[in-house]
């Protein structure tokens, strides 16, 4: 599509804009106005643009600029628990004249492991949160150009929802930003590895039996304990504690709270398995 930036096209009743002034296209490759976009905007900026602060430029609808930043070119579908694997972002040959900070924010249920930032002759500042959740990348100082793709990984967390999504963090740089997606796949059911019966006061799930060298096994729940929270969720029968495990993926870590045969409480943590 030829553009059509000029005042005479652009301009309608409605609402005053200010149009901004060449340099301040620079970095831009759309123009859209009223829902139409205009493409190479700011290679014909300083020729069919006003001067900022001119109140030539009319439209009866909000302006929207473009970034050059481009969407991620491919979306990981990561196991939990799993392997990370990379979202990739494509560079946008922009020179920039100072440095730069890039910033990201993990999808939910997933944590940024490394990055891959290809910076050339003089390596980037990179920070990981101790979570995983963000990271910062900074550059050197001076004018750069992004000429490499840029990588980050993620690795779902292994307390990931049991059904498949899309989760969405994000990437920022320079006040510019594009989600950072990730689909984390369906699980397996987990399995806790015991047999359960009501208590007569409904105080929790009593445990008739235990499976040798499952996960309650191997947390020391002993036939005779009474479950009274399993994953955060308070337990008052054993209904109650099949529904607090249903859901949770195999591979999740869980508290379990119990009560032993002489009254005193413990709590544990144990990891569901997919078979037993």
């Amino acid at each position: 599509m030829r553009i059509s930036t000029t005042p005479a096209v652009l301009a309608a009743a409605g609402m005053m804009v200010m149009a901004p002034s060449a340099p301040a296209w620079a970095g831009y490759e759309t123009l859209t106005v009223n829902g139409t976009q205009y493409h190479n905007a700011a290679a014909q900026a300083a020729s069919a643009l006003p001067a900022a602060g001119s109140t030539a430029l009319r439209t009866n609808g909000p302006v929207a600029l473009s970034a050059r930043v481009a969407a991620q070119q491919e979306v990981p579908e990561l196991d939990a628990p799993g392997t990370a694997k990379p979202a990739t972002f494509p560079p946008d040959n922009r020179t920039r004249p100072a440095s730069s900070t890039f910033v990201f924010t993990a999808p939910r249920y997933t944590h940024i492991t490394r990055l891959e930032m290809n910076c050339r002759p003089r390596p980037c500042a990179e920070a990981i949160a101790t979570d995983g959740s963000t990271a910062t990348v900074r550059t050197p100082p001076g004018r750069w150009r992004w000429s490499m793709p840029v990588r980050v990984w993620l690795q779902a967390d292994p307390n990931a929802p049991l059904t498949r999504a899309r989760y969405s963090g994000s990437l920022s740089i320079d006040g510019e930003q594009q989600p950072l997606d990730a689909i984390i796949t369906e699980g397996k059911q987990g399995l806790f590895g015991i047999s359960r019966a009501d208590t007569p006061d409904n105080s929790g799930a009593l445990v008739s039996d235990v499976v040798p060298g499952g996960p309650a096994d191997k947390a020391g729940i002993r036939p005779g304990d009474v479950i009274i929270a399993f994953n955060g969720k308070t337990v008052t029968n054993a209904r109650e504690q099949r529904a607090a495990r249903t859901g949770v993926r195999a591979g999740a870590t869980v508290p379990v709270t119990y009560r032993r045969p002489d009254g005193s409480v413990r709590t544990t943590e144990t990891t569901l398995v997919d078979v037993l």
